[in-house]
């Protein structure tokens, strides 16, 4: 979910008893507060996604181990929401026994006005303290990045004094000889020698049909090639595409500069993202004229970028990320008319499986429906976890009917799959799809959203493990 709103004015209030509800909203109501409700953790969870409050009451009291799975939920999709626990006397549940409540507001029934009052207050001072680390944050990532292009400058600007330090020296022992001592071109020339030699990126500079002119240490350390001679490197076998050195070479050839991130081959025969720069440099003169390479090493800031949109568990977009794709996919869908449809699908008694086989075993299940969900669907097509058992797929450019196809192999596939727990027990799992049509009637993302959803209500009522398109079942074994 994105960073809360401080104006955002929605509060969810989960509890069973509608009388303590009651009391909440009136206590909320002064404040100022549009108060949702929900009496049950399915409708909580499903109110909290669509709502997206900007703070949860959760009543603790609420059937069997139905709190914890609503905090775990909330804390794991949308860990910027305060939640304050509403507790019976000070009781908290067996279930959330190993939860650490310090960090959430508590409260006892009966709730005081006065109390809800400073339950909000709390709020807002987390929030700003939030929005406060979070600006921080981005003012870092910012000094990062400027950082970075004024290093690439000043490397940039090291190269071009070289050659051009390189040239007057020619010139002036054509001229005269040089003299016994140490000039100041020299020098400078030394000093640039140095500092590209030390330098963490990996530098190559190559002459116009004359081979390696010069490859630094970083460079023979990253790709075990140490051009003796003036020897061409094979800049191809570098990357794990060849056909990426076409590319560059078109661009730079054009443009006179290029840059690019791609997977690159290190001397170990590890896969590793690099950014890569090509500048062409030198003129008409054959003797001058060459490429400047530099190879910078970003896999750290690729592993963050892959966290950052990628659940962990299955290696499907998040939850955050799939709807930045939802918004960007409907309203291209809508500018040029074609098709798009939307599923959500969830796994069949998937708690029950945590409950008898273990957490690992449920894991395990959710990895592999992860692994065939990304066997089945296209290149183009777009699959994300919600959270829990929940997830979703994005099918551009296809009607529901159509993509109904898919998801039958992926259901009747996921259905064959037999699981072993440590014990050696075998279950199978099934799992049930709803999608439908993004339409002219269709608005908003979350009027999508609910279409889909409640073709996935639709097929849980017709008894689960099968695809229902657009509130019609489209099969079912």
């Amino acid at each position: 979910m994105e960073t809360k709103d401080d104006n955002n004015r929605s509060i969810l209030l989960i509890n069973q008893d509608p009388i303590l509800r009651s009391d909440l909203s009136g206590s909320l109501a002064p404040l100022g507060f549009e108060v949702h409700e929900a009496g049950d953790s399915d409708s909580g969870i499903r109110e909290f996604r669509q709502e997206d409050p900007f703070l949860v009451f959760l009543d603790l009291t609420i059937p069997d181990t139905d709190a914890a799975d609503v905090l775990v939920a909330i804390c794991k999709e949308s860990p910027d929401t305060p939640v304050v626990l509403v507790t019976e006397n000070g009781q908290v549940p067996e279930s959330l026994q190993n939860v650490d409540l310090d960090a959430f507001v508590c409260l006892s029934r009966p709730v005081s006005p006065s109390a809800v009052e400073h339950a909000v207050r709390h709020a807002r001072f987390h929030h700003k303290l939030n929005e406060a680390s979070r600006a921080h944050l981005r003012y870092l990532e910012r000094r990062n990045v400027q950082l970075d292009v004024r290093l690439h400058e000043v490397e940039t600007r090291g190269i071009d004094l070289q050659m051009e330090q390189l040239d007057q020296a020619r010139a002036q022992e054509v001229a005269e000889p040089a003299p016994a001592s140490i000039n100041g071109p020299e020098i400078q020339l030394r000093a640039i020698q140095a500092a590209l030699d030390s330098a963490g990126d990996a530098f190559l500079i190559t002459g116009e049909g004359r081979g390696t002119v010069y490859a630094n240490p970083a460079f023979t350390r990253a790709f075990g090639t140490d051009p003796e001679g003036g020897a061409p490197v094979p800049l191809g076998d570098l990357f794990s595409d060849p056909g990426v050195m076409v590319t560059m070479e078109e661009n730079v050839e054009t443009l006179g500069t290029f840059s690019c991130e791609v997977p690159m081959v290190a001397t170990d025969g590890r896969e590793f993202h690099a950014l890569v720069r090509v500048t062409a440099i030198g003129g008409d003169d054959p003797s001058t004229s060459g490429r400047l390479y530099i190879f910078s090493d970003i896999t750290e800031q690729e592993q963050f970028r892959l966290q950052a949109y990628h659940d962990a568990l299955t290696g499907l977009y998040s939850r955050r990320h799939f709807t930045e794709l939802l918004t960007q996919n409907m309203s291209l869908a809508r500018r040029h008319g074609h098709p798009l449809s939307l599923c959500l699908c969830d796994l069949d008694k998937f708690k029950g499986i945590n409950d008898t086989h273990g957490h690992q075993a449920g894991d395990d299940v959710l990895k592999m429906f992860g692994q065939i969900i990304s066997e089945e669907i296209r290149t183009e097509d777009v699959s994300g976890r919600l959270g829990g058992d929940e997830f979703c797929l994005m099918f551009p450019y296809v009607p529901a009917n159509v993509a109904a196809i898919c998801l039958e192999r992926i259901r009747r596939k996921f259905a064959s799959a037999m699981f072993t727990t440590d014990k050696d027990e075998t279950f199978t799992v099934s799992a049930t799809f709803g999608i439908a049509d993004l339409t002219p009637e269709t608005e908003s993302q979350e009027q999508l959203i609910e279409a889909a959803d409640q073709s996935l209500y639709k097929a849980k009522e017709l008894g689960r493990n099968c695809t229902v398109a657009n509130g019609e079942a489209y099969e079912r074994v």
